[in-house]
C-alpha cells in the first residue's frame, strides 16, 4: 500500500487524542471559524498541542458570515433595487453602505 503524503481532515479540540493516537505530526492546521473563538482556553490548548507536534497554524475565514468588505462588494456587484438586512445584530450599519437599504422590524410582514 502506498504511503499517503498529504492528509486533509476536519478537526476540533475534542479530537486531540485521535490526532496523537494516529501520530500525526508536522502538518498544517487551517482554522476556519470566527477568530474570536481562538481566545478560549479550550482552543488555545488544542492549538498549542498542534504546534508542539510540529503543525503550523493558519487562519482562513470560511464560515457563512461575510465580512463588511465582502457585503459591500456583493451589494455593488448585484446593484439591487432594495437592500433589506436580515440575520444581523446591527442592521443600522447597512445604512452606511448604500442609500438602497430599507430596514424592517423582525416579525413584521412586508412586501418586496
Amino acid at each position: 500500500m502506498a504511503k499517503c503524503e498529504t492528509v486533509l481532515m476536519t478537526a476540533r479540540p475534542s479530537m486531540w487524542r485521535d490526532i496523537e493516537k494516529c501520530e500525526l505530526k508536522d502538518g498544517l492546521f487551517f482554522y476556519s471559524m470566527w477568530n474570536g473563538y481562538r481566545d478560549t482556553e479550550y482552543q488555545q490548548k488544542f492549538e498549542a498541542s498542534l504546534l508542539g507536534a510540529g503543525f503550523a497554524c493558519k487562519a482562513i475565514h470560511t464560515s457563512g458570515h461575510a465580512s463588511v468588505p465582502d457585503i459591500q462588494r456583493l451589494m455593488t456587484g448585484l446593484n439591487p433595487k432594495r437592500i433589506i438586512p436580515i440575520h444581523t445584530m446591527v442592521p443600522n450599519a447597512f445604512l452606511n453602505f448604500s442609500d438602497k437599504v430599507m430596514l424592517q422590524e423582525d416579525g413584521n410582514e412586508f412586501e418586496v
